[in-house]
């Protein structure tokens, strides 16, 4: 199912299932951009979801007249993004929620993964491509590829929600 956004906000929500409720409770509240119709739904944290993700992504730009480089740009970072909270943030199994905002040529991107430790990706370190394999830690390209496509990236987190919002233009 695809929600909006609403022109108010969007609400962090998770389970109190300690505190005996089954319904979801707002928990945070997010600041957003724009007052522009926003789309979002949740998605199962498993690498099975990307199908659907990426169907979710080309039903939202269908028709937007995105360049295919856009298309990819926007694909890539969200495919890479979600791929590290389903690998890292293992600790959640609950869905990851992505929404997607278009403005013109403009996209911007939030995906939230619920119950987890904070991992801010906008203070990664950098990774030195020069550095001989051997010598670099593992990890973190990915990340700083992202950083490098996207025109800005910014971090929240609150009541154990990580919000990674990302502003693309899509002509770039």
């Amino acid at each position: 199912m695809i929600l909006p956004w609403g022109r108010t906000g969007h609400f962090c929500q998770k389970r109190m299932e300690d505190a005996g409720e089954s319904q979801p409770r707002p928990i945070a509240f997010l600041r957003l951009f724009s007052l522009l119709p926003h789309m979002q739904r949740n998605f199962k944290k498993a690498i099975s979801s990307l199908s659907e993700i990426f169907a979710f992504i080309d039903d939202q730009v269908d028709g937007k007249g995105i360049p295919p480089a856009g298309l990819y740009a926007l694909r890539f970072v969200i495919e890479e993004l979600f791929t590290n909270m389903v690998k890292y943030a293992t600790a959640s199994r609950e869905d990851v929620t992505i929404g997607l905002e278009l403005e013109g040529k403009k996209a911007t991107i939030r995906l939230t993964d619920h119950d987890v430790d904070p991992f801010d990706p906008a203070t990664a370190p950098r990774v030195d491509p020069q550095t001989p394999l051997q010598d670099r830690r593992v990890g973190g390209l990915g990340i700083q590829l992202v950083k490098n496509m996207v025109d800005d990236l910014h971090y929240a987190y609150a009541d154990r929600c990580s919000t990674i919002t990302i502003i693309k233009n899509l002509e770039s």
